[in-house]
């Protein structure tokens, strides 16, 4: 008596198992970056292994068709999913370059331009400076105080141009002070003044040299100092000092 019964299939072909498992890590670490290099490689195995699982289950020799199909398309699908997130990544990445590169330029030229006004800005400066303040200390010397008797005066002479617009006196547009031991020294009026009177008007564009006395305190040296009579920024308006001896 023949018997029609058909022989039972063997299991699962491990490949295709393999196969399976492979292409599932490859899909979920395809998005990481750099990893997803990895990734790759391991779908193309995966891939190759749902193949091989494919040929072993074909005309039913084996169970498990099902199961290598699925890990032949889960390895496909990884695979794409890696070249569509390198390729995102690729272009994010030229994108940012793009963004940068502009701004390197644009702050390169700002930098450029912030120069070349820095570079103008001192000489307009100097020139308006010049303008409003074109004053010199010359010399001085040491007299005699007419009405005071063992008094010492130093009489020191300042060469000024009158740069504003209008009439003005050396007095009202400049601070002229004089310093022994870091000690500021008094005014004195009490010499023969040569030249222009301090208070005196001058017209505007005249050049006129004006003395100013101060009292000494001792036999020190004496530094003279002139800045604009209104001065917001300390010793770095002085217009000119000098230091002199006393004889």
């Amino acid at each position: 008596m023949e018997s029609n019964a058909t022989a039972p299939q063997k299991g699962t072909p491990a490949v295709a198992i393999a196969g399976l498992v492979i292409g599932i890590l490859a899909a979920l670490t395809s998005f990481i970056p750099i990893i997803n290099n990895v990734s790759f490689i391991l779908a193309l195995v995966g891939a190759v292994l749902g193949v091989v699982g494919v040929i072993q289950t074909k005309g039913g020799k084996r169970g498990g068709k099902g199961l290598a199909i699925a890990a032949l398309v889960v390895n496909i699908v990884a695979i794409v999913m890696v070249l569509a997130t390198q390729a995102l990544f690729s272009a994010a990445i030229d994108s940012a370059m793009e963004s940068t590169k502009a701004t390197n330029v644009a702050s390169q030229s700002a930098e450029t331009a912030s120069e070349q006004k820095s570079e103008a800005a001192p000489a307009e400066k100097s020139k308006k400076k010049g303008r409003e303040y074109a004053v010199t200390i010359d010399s001085a010397k040491v007299v005699e105080s007419k009405y005071q008797k063992g008094t010492k005066i130093m009489v020191i002479t300042y060469s000024w141009t009158n740069t504003e617009e209008k009439d003005s006196a050396f007095i009202s547009t400049l601070s002229a002070r004089a310093f022994q031991n870091g000690v500021e020294l008094k005014h004195s009026l009490m010499f023969d003044k040569e030249g222009t009177d301090a208070t005196a008007q001058v017209k505007p564009g005249t050049a006129v040299q004006t003395q100013m006395g101060f009292e000494l305190a001792d036999s020190s040296e004496v530094t003279a100092e002139v800045k604009p009579i209104i001065s917001l920024n300390g010793d770095k308006d002085i217009l000119d000092t000098k230091t002199f001896s006393v004889e």
